[in-house]
């Protein structure tokens, strides 16, 4: 294969590479595969492309799984971080960095493996280029809602920031993703899920983590799961109405009484 370079001449290879992980978070996620092309200075693309199965070591959430369709049963023989590390330092050595983004997510998580496993600090050369695919994306195509409108409805927004233009906008590009969406989300709930994401309740006080656990957002034990609260803790989050969702209040209480929190499976 052979890219046509026009406009722009390499001085070294670029490696575009991408990750498939247990997860969202760059400081907990391992790395389940990995694949490297490297493209070469005259536009080529070196016919050793790199790929391959990693096994993380960890339990592979369900939800991940249903991304890349890879589970624990996949990987369990597939080599260790530690072993293919060389070959990927190997593979990278010399060269560019390109990816879509890698700079918020794929290299984040690939430095961390390294350091984790290998004790080794993936640092790139001063005069290394990285590419994020999506950066460059947002940088020349803003998400702005003329944009929106233009893509969705195919006009253009006269009088932008006036409130009632805009206004009027939204609610075209609103109901035209609704309709052109229909298929993938068929309630507004639906959308309404897809748009909170990890969010449990209205307020973002509870939110899911990567491993399906109910987690608290703020405060001195952020990022803890609900479980593991201390119990002076949980009450002072009850007694001084903290907590203002009426569903995670009873979930408080319960844990109180010794009952773990519901799973996302088991959430409704």
């Amino acid at each position: 294969m052979k890219y046509e370079l026009k406009h722009i001449e390499l001085d070294n290879p670029i490696v575009v590479f991408d990750l498939e992980t247990t997860g969202l978070s760059v400081t907990t996620a391992r790395v389940v595969e990995i694949a490297m092309i490297k493209i070469l200075p005259d536009g080529y693309v070196e016919e050793d492309m790199y790929t391959t199965i990693i096994n993380p070591q960890i339990h592979i959430p369900e939800d991940a799984s249903k991304v890349h369709g890879l589970s624990d049963k996949d990987v369990k023989d597939a080599p260790k971080f530690a072993e293919v590390a060389p070959e990927i330092l190997a593979f990278l050595s010399g060269c560019h960095i390109g990816g879509y983004n890698i700079l918020r997510y794929d290299l984040p998580i690939l430095k961390e493996e390294f350091m984790r496993h290998c004790r080794v600090t993936l640092s790139l050369g001063e005069d290394t280029v990285i590419l994020d695919g999506l950066k460059i994306f947002r940088h020349f195509e803003p998400y702005t809602l003329q944009r929106a409108l233009s893509y969705y409805c195919g006009k253009e927004l006269e009088e932008a920031h006036e409130a009632i233009a805009d206004a009027q906008a939204t609610a075209d590009v609103l109901l035209a993703q609704i309709d052109r969406y229909r298929g993938d989300c068929t309630s507004l709930q639906e959308f309404d899920r897809l748009v909170r994401g990890n969010q449990v309740d209205r307020d973002g006080q509870v939110r899911w983590s990567d491993e399906g656990k109910l987690v608290l957002t703020f405060g001195k034990h952020s990022g803890r799961p609900l479980w593991e609260l201390p119990r002076d803790y949980l009450k002072w989050l009850l007694d001084n109405t903290v907590i203002r969702d009426s569903k995670i209040k009873d979930i408080l209480r319960r844990v109180l009484r010794g009952v773990e929190p519901p799973t996302r499976e088991e959430y409704v």
